[in-house]
């Protein structure tokens, strides 16, 4: 009877954790997206379409859009790094920001990202957040 009881509350709290992340995110403004090994869209959340106009199931199965990292002014930081070469490092990374090209016009994207490892340590994919920052960079 006891297991049975820590059971269901451990089920209700992973229940509690699910609702409390979804909403911070939905409250954030910012989506969320996994990408596999190979950097093709696993999983996208739904505040990708309102700001971008891109319907998230289409991109499911595609490859992230490489694209220069840009700095605050949206210039290409020197020494020139695209966002697929620092994905295939491997290493979590934060506030980087690309141009992505959208049916809502140019968007400036900050993306923040953790790599996801096996057991052994190898890298299976990548979680990640994104914002749109269009408004903050000129």
């Amino acid at each position: 009877g006891s297991e049975l009881l820590r059971s269901r509350r451990r089920l209700r709290a992973l229940h509690e954790e699910r609702a409390r992340l979804h909403d911070l995110a939905r409250a954030s403004g910012d989506w969320m997206w996994e990408l596999d090994e190979a950097l093709r869209y696993r999983w996208i959340s739904g505040q990708f379409e309102p700001v971008t106009g891109l319907p998230s199931e289409a991109l499911l199965g595609r490859g992230i859009d490489d694209a220069p990292l840009l700095d605050a002014q949206g210039r290409p930081l020197q020494p020139p790094i695209t966002l697929t070469e620092l994905l295939r490092r491997g290493q979590p990374f934060s506030r980087v920001i690309t141009a992505k090209h959208t049916p809502r016009g140019r968007l400036l994207v900050s993306r923040s990202a953790l790599p996801i490892l096996d057991a052994e340590g190898r890298l299976r994919g990548w979680r990640g957040t994104a914002r749109d920052v269009s408004a903050q960079v000129d």
